[in-house]
């Protein structure tokens, strides 16, 4: 019996719920008695194996049974199986992958079993960073006129994957997708805003132990601002409450894991959340303050906070150090210019001195960056031009 053949008997005759490539081809006398008919596949209660080396094999055999259909079309039974080991094989086949949605529109598949199949794809680890197989899930979901799918279940596959696979850009951007569906096609009812508060809240204990995670922090950011939306639309007024929650929370994260761009990345998207949102210039005033009061306090304290990192040498902890004041001086910086673009709006007079004393830190850690000279001229002729504004003004 073919590799090809074996892996159909096996998905037929048993609920097959997780895949697993195997480092080796298991010794025929290593295995089950039950699974022996199987080899080289291991097959254990409900649990598929192949190795390496089988899987190249099986994905020329199935190759060729597609070759034949594209020949001579075979039945759509038969053309469903090819497909269903295909796609379990190599996810981002997009032949097999499109002929599954043939299938299932014209009532060959039900959508219930291809979900369980695409399920099934991600219990690979590498495939759950296929793209592909995402997209298929997506497709599915908005092919679901029964109601068969949760969101909660598609929730939690998401997390799985992430978990499998950190960094996973298609399973955070599948979330969003979710997430945003959820909250445009379902009146902000105070499920829906509890939704969103759970998502706001998981990510943020996800990202504590993954902070290097630029996707996951993206997702953080939109569920963010979902959770400062629906605090404005139930007139409840605890946005800027809500932000300031949430910079304390990134406060302490810069704080014990210094030197990780994301995390200042991030700082600057809170930042603009604080400009553009509805706040008080009293309140927009003092959050301002408190921020150069943060960053001055980290570049004067230079021997900051080392109790957190015992794990590293000493090297990679003065690196690490170095990389957190330079981030913090380019967001300081950062945060001055941020203030003059806002200030004929909101009537905030940065401090001058702040810019001198930010562009010496990052000469200092950075070494003399050519764009700084042009960011102190960008400064200098934008106050300038704010003078001769304001002058103009008071003689009219």
């Amino acid at each position: 019996m073919s590799l090809y053949n074996k892996i159909i008997h096996a998905l037929t005759h048993y609920s097959i719920n997780e895949l697993g490539i195997l480092p080796c081809t298991p010794s025929v006398d290593d295995v089950p008695p039950s699974s022996q008919k199987y080899h080289p596949l291991l097959v254990v209660e409900c649990k598929l194996g192949i190795s390496f080396d089988d899987l190249g094999q099986a994905l020329k055999e199935t190759q060729e049974k597609i070759k034949e259909h594209r020949q001579q079309p075979l039945a759509e039974a038969v053309w469903e199986q090819i497909t269903r080991v295909m796609v379990l094989l190599k996810p981002e086949h997009y032949t097999a992958m499109n002929a599954r949605k043939q299938l299932l529109v014209s009532g060959q598949v039900n959508i219930e079993d291809e979900l369980k199949l695409n399920q099934l794809i991600f219990t690979i680890p590498r495939n759950t960073k296929s793209s592909i197989a995402w997209y298929h899930r997506e497709w599915l979901f908005t092919h679901d006129n029964h109601g068969t799918m949760n969101l909660e279940n598609e929730m939690e596959l998401c997390q799985r994957a992430i978990t499998l696979y950190p960094r996973n850009y298609y399973a955070w951007n599948y979330r969003h997708y979710l997430l945003t569906w959820m909250t445009t096609t379902q009146q902000q009812s105070s499920d829906v805003i509890a939704r969103v508060h759970v998502e706001y809240q998981t990510t943020c204990q996800w990202l504590e132990t993954n902070i290097s995670d630029h996707t996951g922090i993206r997702y953080l950011e939109k569920t963010l601002e979902m959770w400062v939306s629906a605090q404005q639309q139930q007139q409840q007024q605890q946005e800027y409450h809500v932000l300031r929650q949430h910079m304390a929370w990134l406060d302490e994260l810069i704080l014990r894991y210094p030197g990780h761009e994301s995390l200042w990345c991030h700082r600057r998207y809170c930042a603009t959340l604080f400009f553009h949102n509805n706040i008080t210039r009293q309140s927009l005033y003092q959050w301002v303050q408190q921020q150069h009061a943060f960053i001055k306090q980290l570049l004067d304290n230079h021997s900051g906070h080392h109790q957190e990192q015992q794990h590293l040498s000493i090297d990679d902890e003065d690196n690490m150090l170095q990389q957190q004041l330079g981030y913090a001086a380019k967001f300081g910086l950062w945060l001055c210019f941020l203030e003059t673009k806002q200030e004929q709006q909101n009537e905030i007079n940065p401090s001058h001195p702040l810019v001198d004393f930010y562009v010496g830190h990052v000469q200092q850690l950075d070494g003399a960056p050519i764009y700084l000279q042009y960011l102190k001229q960008l400064w200098q002729s934008s106050k300038s031009l704010q003078g001769q504004i304001s002058h103009d003004a008071s003689l009219s």
